[in-house]
């Protein structure tokens, strides 16, 4: 049988030189926030985990999705990561790496904002205002947006790109003989908020045509993987690859697999949110356990709504 255990610490992880398994839990809260996603993409294995979950949330996966979860709490010396593949080090480092992505896309004519990693390129940068991303990091941590005028110097480990004004962010999961799209929600800050299910042809229409050369990522990719983009008046651009399960993955897959014929949300919460909503309403479920020793910082709600 398989050990899994869980590292949302990915990111942090590759900008290391390189990764060594340790068999004790690690003690970073932050790779048992979401750690219960796990369950919800029904591996065929164990999570290895310190978390002691509540026979309520284990019971409301088999309620809701019939799984048949397992976990072991006890450590072991021989497991895999889930979500993120840390095995295939160097290989994570690159496709993970938003330098890559953006040459890529330069590469294939697939559009992506006009963007640099040396100052002396700056004249290529056609806005008064660009956005600086750490090369490697997710959901928009440590981005900042600047006057161009301002920008002295670039360090390497970011990438400098134009900054546009985005009407909808979405992911694009690619898989071998299938794309699947979704909404990213996004708060007036740009904070992540969570996923939504795009059940309108127009932004499948502004992808579409890009797919063929987006699969040229196989080369390097093991499918499935996901792509984040938005688009920017009736422009659509791609920005960032995510070779790692994602939230959108999750719920793409939840959706697929437990409720074909219906369409919905995850909503990222305040815990205390979470806690006061009604989930005796039949088309909300509780992802987030909702009792247990763990102390969340976010409730992760799936809504579902019948397809027009």
């Amino acid at each position: 049988m398989i050990y899994y255990r869980s590292n949302f610490d990915f990111e942090e992880q590759l900008l290391k030189k390189n990764h060594i398994k340790k068999p004790d839990f690690s003690s970073d809260r932050k790779n048992y926030e979401f750690e219960y996603l796990f369950f919800f993409l029904d591996l065929e294995g164990i999570l290895n985990t310190p978390i002691q979950y509540d026979l309520s949330f284990l019971g409301n996966l088999v309620k809701y999705f019939g799984l048949n979860p397992a976990c072991e709490n006890n450590p072991q010396s021989k497991y895999e990561y889930w979500w993120g593949d840390l095995d295939n080090f160097k290989k994570s480092q690159m496709l993970n790496d938003k330098v890559f992505f953006w040459e890529f896309c330069e590469k294939n004519n697939i559009p992506y904002p006009r963007s640099i990693k040396d100052i002396r390129d700056i004249n290529k940068i056609k806005s008064s205002e660009v956005i600086i991303r750490k090369r490697l990091s997710f959901s928009g941590i440590g981005s900042q947006i600047k006057k161009v005028n301002k920008l002295i110097d670039i360090n390497k480990d970011v990438i400098v790109s134009e900054y546009k004004e985005k009407c909808q962010d979405f992911g694009l999961i690619v898989e071998k003989d299938i794309f699947y799209i979704y909404k990213t929600i996004i708060d007036k800050n740009n904070q992540f908020k969570g996923v939504e299910s795009y059940d309108s042809t127009h932004l499948i229409d502004h992808v579409f045509d890009f797919v063929p050369s987006i699969r040229k990522l196989d080369i390097y990719a093991n499918y499935p993987f996901q792509i984040d983009g938005f688009l920017s008046g009736k422009k659509v651009f791609f920005h960032e690859l995510n070779y790692r399960n994602s939230l959108g993955q999750v719920f793409s897959y939840i959706i697929r697999r437990y409720f074909p014929d219906r369409s919905g949300r995850i909503l990222l919460e305040p815990y205390q949110i979470y806690l006061n909503k009604n989930f005796d309403f039949r088309d909300l479920i509780p992802l987030t356990p909702l009792d247990g020793e763990f102390s969340y910082r976010f409730g992760l709600t799936l809504e579902l709504k019948h397809k027009n």
